[in-house]
């Protein structure tokens, strides 16, 4: 049987020491990248029909650690999948008598989180003539607090800037506080 010119060729190659290793070696890239993809493909099919993972929970009661500079502030949260809800109760002061606030725009993306609270307080007091009965209402403004954080093990890590000030604060899990209403509205906080 006489042998064509392409079957001459492909006997050289194949006998040809370096050729044929290179032949092999791309053979094997082409069949790993094919692989990689496949595998790839895969995993991305099987993220699409389970799901990303769920968000942390962590709903309750939380309170953040009082220092030499720092008052205690309250939290409780509420998680529905990817969203937080609650509330943020600030210790008050002579300006801020109603600080607590409703947390606005809470998100969880995995362990960390993000939300917004706005507080009223009190920019410039109001007056009262004695002699004329004249009164001037208190003018109030609005302070927004920006929170990120992060939920570790039983505490949360977590950051919060307000009028430009960048605080740090650690939070523990508590069973439950207490608020109390005195008079116009000022708030004692304190744990059951």
């Amino acid at each position: 049987m006489d042998s064509t010119r392409v079957d001459k060729l492909v006997i050289k190659i194949k006998n040809h020491p370096v050729l044929s290793i290179f032949i092999v070696a791309g053979m094997t890239v082409i069949a790993a990248s094919s692989f990689s993809d496949a595998f790839r493909n895969l995993v991305s099919t099987a993220t699409d029909i389970i799901g990303p993972p769920e968000p942390a929970s962590f709903s309750g009661y939380w309170v953040s650690q009082q220092s030499d500079t720092q008052n205690p502030t309250y939290f409780e949260f509420k998680t529905v999948k990817d969203r937080l809800y609650g509330k943020v109760w600030l210790t008050p002061t002579f300006y801020m008598q109603n600080p607590d606030s409703g947390i606005i725009d809470g998100k969880i993306e995995g362990h960390q989180f993000t939300f917004s609270t706005r507080h009223e307080f009190i920019k410039e007091f109001g007056t009262h003539n004695l002699k004329t009965g004249q009164r001037t209402p208190n003018i109030f403004g609005i302070e927004m607090h920006q929170y990120s954080g992060m939920l570790e093990d039983d505490s949360i890590q977590l950051n919060r800037i307000a009028n430009g000030d960048y605080e740090s604060m650690s939070l523990s899990k508590v069973s439950g506080f207490k608020i109390k209403q005195i008079g116009s509205g000022y708030f004692v906080i304190g744990e059951p």
